[in-house]
């Protein structure tokens, strides 16, 4: 395994052991999914991507209405979809 991808997997099983996390992409900056797990689809990634790099947007709503927050460093954006969580009554 390479260098690089030992890195994702370790940064994607990290931000999952959060239980308030429920999905995450990792996208190179051509909107090319290097990885993903969980419940964020991954048919997205171009549109995050574009998001993330063009419009600098760093919190996205899922259609569900959780949040996605959005990161880019080094070339490679992760999304991470927040948990929803139930409102109280």
């Amino acid at each position: 395994m390479a260098a690089l991808e030992k890195t994702i997997l370790d940064i994607i099983e990290e931000t999952l052991r959060n239980p308030e996390n429920s999905g995450i992409l990792c996208i190179d900056n051509h909107g090319l999914l290097l990885a993903g797990r969980g419940n964020l689809r991954s048919d997205l990634a171009g549109y995050i991507s574009q998001k993330a790099l063009v419009e600098r947007v760093s919190v996205l709503q899922d259609t569900d209405g959780s949040d996605i927050l959005v990161s880019t460093a080094n070339g490679v954006t992760v999304a991470v979809k927040k948990a929803r969580v139930p409102e109280t009554a």
